[in-house]
């Protein structure tokens, strides 16, 4: 019987497996997979094609688990590097991760896209638009 549903919500653009493996009975044997659970991604991700009317990309995405799984995850270091840095959070509760939980996550990782709002995008807003000259620490021949 599963246990309670659970939901993660997370800001990270890929989905991420996350493995519980085994400890080799003999010495040179191979760990084996106990368990494995997938966390969606797809935030900042556009889901549109050429063909569609829109593009929407959402700020989060949803998946639900059950307590095994969290149990699983509680053991797991990536996924707890993932909830220390803000791009994943637990709750017992559905809410819309587009408001409700992206807005209080870190909002990108290092592989989402830049977008035209993206800070590497914008230009930086100076008042002075002199023009630089070139100077020389070369010096003048006689």
């Amino acid at each position: 019987m599963p246990g309670k549903k659970l939901y993660i919500y997370s800001t990270l653009t890929n989905s991420q497996k996350y493995t519980k493996w085994s400890k080799p009975a003999e010495a040179g044997a191979l760990p084996a997979v106990v368990h494995e659970v997938v966390v969606h991604g797809g935030a900042n991700l556009s889901t549109g094609t050429k063909s569609a009317p829109y593009f929407h990309t959402p700020r989060g995405v949803m998946t639900p688990i059950d307590e095994s799984d969290l149990a699983i995850l509680k053991e797991n270091e990536e996924f707890q590097n993932h909830v220390k840095r803000g791009f994943i959070s637990v709750r017992d509760d559905i809410v819309d991760p587009e408001v409700a939980v992206a807005a209080a996550m870190k909002q990108q990782d290092r592989s989402a896209p830049f977008t035209p709002n993206s800070p590497e995008m914008q230009k930086p807003e100076t008042e002075d638009q002199t023009e630089l000259k070139v100077v020389s620490n070369k010096a003048k021949s006689a």
